[in-house]
């Protein structure tokens, strides 16, 4: 008889004490035939958070841990969290967004069917809000993806954290090099779940509306940084995702769909330049906005004296 999988919960939390305790609620309302382990790796809040952690532990003393993070920022804490659990299987959670009642239960037969997959996704809700208040609600369906790197790379239908469910064996691959980049500023979910696909993992869908994502219009983390500041992370990890498929020796498309979004970067944000060169040729149009395809020529030879200039 197979033994029964563990589902690790990991959270980090940083000042949501206000929406840490929906977000535990929606951890332990999961049911199903596995073991849940819930952990929340505290960044050094400053907003009271410590009686609802001790709450929890009381009330769930043996599928319950938290801790403080040893060093400081969100990814250190998931890396944290992850070093903490025990799971076969991982699920990554914010601590102001929230899983619905069935989505593991649901995404762990996923397995069951598809023995080879590695990370099971479904469709997901984002929450807007403004100055605290609920604005609206939009539903982001998915589909089955055949080539989700391919995806992933053209960075245009973003997937939430918590949409995902993920195999240790995946993670723990990805741990070794490093896990969650303490470095990243913004697109950390991005460059991570990309990672994974490049190290080969296999994903699948599950129909079905299974998390939350709250957006926040003031505070969330890319409203803190300047568009040439975000383009230029864009550009980085662009450069991070290039350097991987040339290495790994991936089919071509993968690079052109890389330069097409450099060239998109170039457009928008008129202070960035080419970070590498690559003919009009190595350009993938399908990554544009169809507005841009007509001048792309254009734009590319601004791009391309830039480059020469510079040199």
């Amino acid at each position: 008889m197979a033994p029964i999988p563990i589902i690790s919960i990991i959270i980090p939390n940083f000042n949501c004490a206000g929406w840490l305790s929906k977000c535990l609620d929606s951890c332990f309302q999961q049911e199903g035939d596995f073991e849940l382990e819930v952990i929340v790796v505290d960044d050094h809040s400053t907003d009271g958070v410590e009686p609802i952690l001790q709450k929890y532990k009381q009330t769930y003393p043996d599928s319950f841990y938290y801790y403080t993070n040893p060093n400081k920022g969100g990814n250190a804490a998931r890396n944290y969290g992850f070093l903490k659990s025990k799971g076969t299987f991982i699920q990554w959670l914010d601590s102001d967004d929230f899983i619905f009642p069935g989505k593991l239960k649901r995404q762990l037969k996923a397995f069951q069917v598809f023995p080879d997959v590695d990370i099971v996704y479904s469709d997901w809700r984002m929450d807007f809000y403004k100055n605290q208040e609920f604005r609206h609600s939009k539903l982001i369906r998915r589909n089955l993806d055949k080539d989700f790197l391919a995806t992933l790379l053209e960075n245009k239908d973003w997937n939430s954290t918590n949409s995902y469910l993920c195999r240790r064996s995946v993670c723990e691959q990805l741990d070794a090099c490093g896990g969650w980049s303490a470095v990243t500023k913004v697109g950390q979910d991005r460059e991570y779940f990309t990672h994974l696909a490049l190290n080969g993992a296999r994903f699948v869908y599950v129909e079905g509306e299974f998390s939350v994502y709250n957006r926040w219009s003031s505070d969330t983390v890319s409203n803190k940084y300047s568009s040439r500041e975000l383009a230029f992370e864009s550009l980085r990890l662009n450069q991070l995702f290039y350097k991987k498929v040339k290495e790994l020796q991936l089919p071509k498309r993968y690079e052109r769909i890389l330069n097409g979004e450099i060239v998109s970067i170039c457009y928008y944000e008129k202070g960035v330049s080419l970070p590498r060169f690559f003919s009009p040729f190595e350009i993938s149009f399908g990554v544009l906005h169809w507005k841009m395809r007509l001048i792309t020529p254009l734009v590319y030879v601004k791009m391309c004296l830039k480059y020469y200039l510079k040199r």
